[in-house]
């Protein structure tokens, strides 16, 4: 629900439902509303794409795996240190472009040439495991950017047991899918566009030469960076997964976008063996030292002359280096995110030291000191496999986080407490110390959440609910209509009748202030500033703890709007709350943002008159107003400096 959609002043709640923006055709099933809706919550717009947005199932008689070829980072890594890394894909039948259930292609540069579309289901094609790796040859750029999104989307299914749905989009075949557009854009940028439901990747003349593009002469492909394609699709991702993530309402909102971003693709690299084991095998084994391997779009930054040949990097983390502390004064949201994705980072680092500690004392009899030369096989083999199992860990730890995430107006200190609990739900015996250096290291940066007594993992947990709940039968797994996998609802009518009962709930007079909502039938309620709450999502995740046991959740996600008036003017303000409940229907957490909370609104208000905030708010006859693909826009197009956000 973006700015604009909940009832404006002087409009009645039930006026409000009946003016509401109607949903997208095919999208919310037909027939009659259930009680309560339109009059006690509304349903999101985008509710029921989970339906619509589903990756392919394998059939019996599918591969299991689809072999292609792409550039492990981007063109200019030599192919001694891993250049060509040949990966596995989920199996799904492939029309041209490529076109599958998840990823459409597109082929038309931004000069208006049509170039022919990659075939990856044609015969030839299929035999050479996909077109090989080639700046020059268009097809290979398609398969590039279809490729490196389709791992990253992988992993995100992987992580939160369920598919991914697309913030918007139109419906094609029963299928809404994200438009890629690898030769989109004449331009030093790439961007994710949730109004045209695409990503863009540009181009540009090398303002200085990179390995395989002469100054002046040779082109930069944002589409052939590996850390550029993850990136952007994290972006997309995110967006899919949290309604109001790109609303700006704090300083941390755009930046957390950044810095998870940036996280996605590092910790993607380690995907690679041959990548790693040249990096660790360069510098003895010591993460921060192998450059290569942790910097971002190392091509890109070459090209357009930044500072480090690398749009970013975690390099400056090495021994005797400065920490990139938090510092609330930095706004710029790619900035900002640097003390967030620095501190994980951190924690990551730590735990590898640890972790190949074991085996450096193991291989120099107990010193620690390894003698001057390369690394033997066996060690350098042993610190690759403690790498990439220790960075794919971080990886799903990182994305499964989103699910305990607060839906509106997320903060760092949000992301560290729901990193903490998300972790400690899977795997309460945290008997390797990941989470006491995750909390370290962002103790370090000053990083604290606001409302935890302590930097502590027991404080830092998310409480059970302080108001004793109802249990719903409605809401038990056991009485759900799923899918074969038991990833999703079975379909839309399903998905509508359990946003009913969420409604109904959260509704409640007696509840509602424990969800951070104020209840249309209470006394407190305001139609002229306040919306009814919106069930903005209903899904089911489906973990594995290391104990190969299942745990299946149900979450919701709830927010209510409020005009909040200072002196004049107007802004929109935002409450709400993440949902978690278990197998028999029982609420296990409730993660909030109260709509009442003035501490809060006096935040909001200072930021958006901030001059920082000009960029993405604007003021219409006293009213402010954040357009979320508009910001977008503004954050990846045409940021600050000359970078790709």
């Amino acid at each position: 629900m973006t700015e604009g959609t909940g009832p404006a002043p002087q409009e009645s709640v039930q006026s409000a439902a009946q003016s509401r923006t109607p949903p997208d055709p095919g999208v919310i099933a037909a027939g009659s509303p259930s009680p309560g809706e339109g009059v006690r919550y509304d349903l999101g717009q985008r509710l029921t794409r989970g339906s619509t947005s589903r990756s392919y199932q394998r059939e019996a008689n599918d591969p299991l795996y689809r072999p292609l070829s792409i550039y492990a980072l981007d063109p200019s890594l030599s192919r001694l240190g891993g250049a060509i890394a040949e990966i596995k894909l989920p199996y799904e039948p492939l029309q041209p472009g490529p076109r599958g259930a998840i990823f459409e292609v597109d082929n038309i540069d931004a000069e208006g040439i049509a170039y022919p579309k990659a075939d990856l289901d044609e015969p030839m094609v299929l035999l050479m495991n996909g077109y090989p790796p080639s700046v020059s040859q268009p097809q290979f750029h398609q398969q590039m950017v279809y490729s490196v999104a389709m791992l990253t989307y992988a992993n995100f299914r992987m992580a939160l047991g369920r598919d991914v749905n697309w913030a918007s989009g139109a419906i094609v075949d029963g299928s809404n899918r994200l438009k890629l557009r690898p030769f989109g854009a004449l331009q030093k940028n790439a961007w994710y566009d949730r109004s045209r439901n695409e990503i863009v990747f540009g181009y540009f003349t090398a303002e200085r030469s990179t390995p395989v593009a002469q100054e002046g002469v040779g082109k930069v492909y944002t589409g052939l960076s590996h850390d550029i394609i993850v990136h952007e699709v994290s972006h997309a991702l995110l967006d899919g997964l949290r309604a109001h993530f790109f609303e700006p309402t704090h300083p941390d909102v755009l930046a957390f976008h950044e810095a998870f971003a940036d996280l996605i693709a590092f910790f993607q690299h380690f995907a690679y063996p041959d990548v790693v084991r040249a990096a660790l095998g360069q510098t003895q084994g010591r993460l921060s030292e192998a450059t290569g391997l942790v910097s971002l779009a190392q091509e890109f930054g070459r090209g357009i002359g930044a500072e480090g040949d690398a749009l970013r990097t975690f390099a400056e983390l090495g021994a005797g280096k400065a920490r990139k502390t938090f510092d609330p004064d930095v706004l710029e949201p790619h900035d900002r995110g640097q003390a967030l994705s620095h501190a994980v980072f951190s924690a990551f680092e730590t735990i590898y030291q640890r972790r190949a500690r074991q085996f450096i004392k193991l291989a120099t009899g107990g010193s620690g000191v390894l003698q001057a030369g390369d690394l033997s096989d066996t060690l350098e083999e042993l610190l690759v496999e403690v790498a990439r199992k220790l960075a794919q860990h971080f990886l799903e730890m990182c994305i499964r986080a989103i699910d305990y995430c607060p839906p509106v107006d997320i903060q760092f200190g949000d992301f560290l407490r729901a990193l903490v609990t998300a972790d400690h739900d899977l795997i309460p015996d945290d008997e390797l110390a990941y989470r006491e250096t995750i909390i370290r290291a962002f103790g370090e940066r000053r990083i604290f959440p606001r409302g935890a007594s302590s930097m502590t993992e027991d404080a830092l947990l998310w409480s059970e609910p302080q108001t004793s709940l109802p249990t719903d039968p409605e809401l038990r797994l056991a009485s759900l209509r799923l899918t074969d996998d038991l990833s999703e609802p079975a379909d839309q009518r399903e998905i509508r009748r359990l946003a009913a009962a969420v409604g109904m709930m959260v509704s409640d007079p007696r509840f509602a202030g424990e969800f951070g909502l104020i209840s249309p039938l209470s006394r407190d309620f305001d139609p002229n500033t306040t919306s009814i709450p919106v069930i903005e999502s209903i899904r089911i995740a489906r973990r594995v703890g290391p104990s190969r046991q299942l745990t299946l959740d149900l979450i919701a996600e709830v927010t209510q709007r409020m005009r909040v008036t200072r002196g004049e003017k107007t802004f929109p303000f935002y409450g709400g709350a993440t949902i978690i409940l278990d197998a028999a229907g029982t609420i296990r957490f409730v993660i909030r943002k109260r709509l009442d909370n003035e501490r809060r609104q006096q935040e909001q208000w200072d930021y958006v008159n901030s001059p920082s905030a000009a960029n993405f708010w604007r003021e219409e006859q006293g009213r402010f107003r954040a357009d979320p693909a508009e910001v977008q826009r503004k954050l990846c197009a045409s940021p600050p400096g000359p970078v790709p956000r």
